[in-house]
This record gives structure tokens, sequence and C-alpha cells, in this order.
């Protein structure tokens, strides 16, 4: 059955982060896995308090020095963490502000094709023949000036 992403892939390297395409060029890797240092470090600090009985520490220097191990893990394992769903926020405004942008593209979009499907047939075709007019005229012009030379003027 699934057991999520392995923590190494067979050489050995940490297992890349998942990526999304949110627009064209722009990827972004996004999850926190449980192989990520700041979750293994709230995990070591937890199973040191789980696994002992800190009451039955007898010595107060093993006590300060266990307790100190134990909440120095947990507190750089809860700072990393803060600093993950911090990353995970901008990247949920990057995403949020992508989205808003592909939506006004989209708008900009169909009221352009909705004007192409909405151009009155007849309109267009006299525009297009008084173009083809001018086109003409200028072809003539051009083949005209083409044929001068100073021999014909004199």
């Amino acid at each position: 059955f699934y057991n999520g992403t392995p923590a190494t892939d067979a050489s050995g390297n940490p297992s890349p982060r998942e990526t999304a395409q949110i627009a064209q060029g722009q990827v972004i890797s996004y999850g926190v896995q449980a192989n990520d240092s700041e979750i293994r470090k709230v995990m070591q600090g937890l199973s040191m308090l789980a696994s002992t009985d800190v009451s039955k520490i007898s010595d107060s220097g093993a006590y300060q020095s266990w307790m100190k191990s134990a909440v120095s893990l947990l507190s750089g394992g809860v700072s990393g963490v803060t600093a993950a769903q911090a990353a995970l926020g901008s990247q949920q405004q990057l995403v949020a502000d992508t989205a808003t942008r592909q939506g006004d593209m989209q708008k900009v979009y169909n009221t352009r094709i909705l004007g192409y499907e909405a151009v009155d047939p007849y309109k267009a075709a006299s525009t297009l023949s008084a173009l083809q007019t001018q086109l003409q005229a200028t072809y003539a012009a051009t083949s005209q000036l083409s044929k001068l030379s100073i021999l014909n003027y004199l």
C-alpha cells in the first residue's frame, strides 16, 4: 500500500520535493517531508521526553542536561517548522497572485474573442473592399513608377 515518499533515493540522496507548474516557466516546489531536519528535531525532542520518566532522574546536573537537550531540539524544530510555514504562506500568496493574473488575462482574451465574433459581416465586407481598392491603387502607382526612367522623360 502507499508508504509515502521515501526518505532517500537509491543513491542515498534525499528525495526531491513535489513540484507544481503554476504558470508558464514558473515552477514551485512544496511540501514538508518527515525526513526534514526540523521535523526530525521535533520528533527527537518528543521522543526524549516521552521515553524517559524525568522525575526518576536524581542527579540535578543530568536532569538539566537532559531537559536542555530535549528543549533545544524541540525549540529548534519548532522554529524550523515556523520557517516552513512562512515559506508555505509566501507560496500560497504567489499562487493566489498568479491565479488572479491568469483570471484577468482570461477576461481580456474572452473580451477580444467576443469582439471578433460580434463583428457586423456587412461592415467587415465593406471595410475589406475599401482596403482591397486602396491596395490595388498602390500596386498600380508602384507599377507606373517602376516604368519611369530619365530616357522616357527626354
